[in-house]
């Protein structure tokens, strides 16, 4: 029986690329049914965004504003990385 949902693993970092901790990180649009997925950084500045649809998804910190996209495919490979970093 294969996985029918995929997930998002990434890190928040600031200017000097240092993790930032307590970013709470969401997805909007993509292939999601009517809600948004989020998480909060870890002290590794490390978040995980599962139990999504594949599909693409722009991904939001909010500290400040910033935002990155992902691509989001169902397989048995690592999930999706992304790196955001605070302006």
């Amino acid at each position: 029986m294969s996985s029918t949902t995929g997930s998002i693993v990434g890190r928040v970092i600031d200017a000097n690329g240092n993790p930032v901790s307590g970013v709470n990180v969401a997805v909007a649009g993509g292939a999601q049914p009517h809600h948004d997925i989020g998480a909060t950084t870890n002290s590794d500045g490390v978040f995980r965004l599962g139990g999504m649809l594949p599909g693409s998804y722009d991904v939001m910190a909010h500290k400040s504003t910033m935002t990155g996209s992902a691509q989001v495919e169902v397989s048995a490979a690592s999930p999706s990385d992304v790196e955001i970093t605070l302006a």
